[in-house]
């Protein structure tokens, strides 16, 4: 998938997480939820451009994504 980084990226990712005093577990965590995030919002654009091409209104379209992106990360429960 497009949005999603590579791995020399994610290394980069993780050692600038690593120097703001990140475990390397928090680190990779935190490098891993950027591509996820950045991966999302990639969709969502895609998304709005599509809804907005078929003819929806703007405000139909932001509805749209809002509703895609919650029921995405809705399920999502982070585990302490």
């Amino acid at each position: 998938m497009k949005a999603q980084i590579g791995s020399e990226t994610l290394k980069r990712l993780t050692k600038e997480y690593r120097s703001l005093g990140l475990s390397e577990t928090e680190a990779k965590l935190a490098a891993q939820m950027e591509d996820a995030t950045r991966s999302v919002e990639e969709s969502s654009r895609k998304l709005h451009h599509a809804a907005k091409s078929i003819g929806m209104t703007e405000e139909a379209a932001k509805s749209l994504v809002a509703t895609q992106v919650s029921s995405i990360l809705m399920p999502i429960q982070i585990q302490t």
